[in-house]
């Protein structure tokens, strides 16, 4: 008489289901950004402090030569 080496239910039988212990993230991977999406946003924001950095200058430097 012939065993079979397996169980009659495969879904059940340790064998096919080897265990997997669970995937190691790691806690940098919470800060994965998509920087090319933000280039546009974050250029934006440089021309805007710049701007603002340059105007309140020119205004500082003409407020002080009027008095």
């Amino acid at each position: 008489m012939c065993v079979p080496r397996h169980s009659a239910h495969p879904t059940t039988d340790a064998h096919f289901f080897p265990y997997f212990p669970p995937r190691q993230v790691p806690v940098f991977a919470m800060f994965d950004i998509y920087w090319q999406g933000l280039l546009l946003p974050l250029a934006y924001l440089g021309v805007l402090v710049g701007t603002f950095v340059t105007f309140s200058r020119v205004y500082r430097r003409r407020k002080a030569g009027m008095f």
